[in-house]
């Protein structure tokens, strides 16, 4: 699911969405758009995450 697509020219989304492969549980997606300032500090921050972890760049454990 490409999520920018999904949202568009709203900042808000909300949808319910089924998880899984075998057994699909249906939770509420809540996405909110961020700003560029705010997506770029993310990726910095996950970045290096990433790199004190020694995990390839853009990857990031959760």
């Amino acid at each position: 699911m490409e999520l920018l697509e999904c949202l568009g020219d709203k900042l808000f989304l909300e949808m319910k969405v089924l998880l899984g492969k075998e057994a699909k549980i249906r939770v509420r997606m809540i996405c909110h758009k961020l700003t560029e300032e705010q997506s770029l500090a993310r990726r910095r921050k996950a970045n290096k995450l990433a790199k004190s972890h020694d995990l390839p760049k853009g990857i990031r454990n959760c």
